[in-house]
């Protein structure tokens, strides 16, 4: 079983199906996010998927019984909880990093130009910590008038750690799901 958490993983998966797997094909996906799925059945249309997570805490509930071993496409940075809660369910993990995330160069001009063009409210959408973590080495600040959203709760948490006080967590990683979210929390008045 291929467990992949994320688009960029996916992605970055994808090539080496193209690629150095090209002979090689996995007997299933386990996946986080509905953008990764389709992802997947668009483009290795002869692979099952499994099943389907919002999040990445959520595959507690989504990880088949029986399952002994998983192969992980990530992130040089990913995050630790989930990989050592299944390893704590007794499944060997084989870990593959396939991509660092990083900063563009113009990352802090795009930022502005993109706040000073929002109107507000504004939601601004974090998928990760590292996304987080990225926004705050650019900006200090919190912008007033703006909806801060999670994807999952580690998200939330990192939030919450850079003192945003407000952070309204989105069920799932689909359009649908965040828009839920910033309708929330509109109606909360956050």
């Amino acid at each position: 079983i291929v467990l992949i958490t994320s688009a960029h993983a996916a992605r970055a998966w994808l090539d080496l199906r193209q690629s150095l797997f090209a002979d090689d094909s996995p007997c299933s996906y386990l996946v986080v996010g509905s953008a990764s799925a389709r992802m997947l059945e668009e483009l290795d249309p002869t692979v099952p998927i499994l099943a389907i997570a919002p999040s990445a805490s959520a595959l507690a509930h989504v990880l088949p019984s029986g399952t002994q071993h998983l192969f992980y496409p990530c992130s040089a940075s990913r995050r630790d909880e989930g990989v050592e809660w299944i390893r704590a369910q007794g499944v060997d993990i084989v870990e593959l990093p396939l991509y660092e995330p990083m900063l563009p160069s113009d990352a802090e001009q795009r930022l502005n130009t993109a706040l000073e063009s929002s109107t507000t409210p504004r939601a601004i959408i974090f998928y990760s910590p590292s996304a987080v973590s990225n926004w705050f080495s650019i900006r200090a600040d919190i912008p007033a008038d703006s909806i801060f959203v999670a994807i999952g709760p580690t998200t939330a948490e990192s939030l919450r750690a850079h003192r945003v006080e407000d952070v309204v967590v989105a069920e799932g990683t689909d359009s649908a799901a965040i828009a839920d979210a910033v309708e929330r929390s509109l109606r909360r008045g956050v």
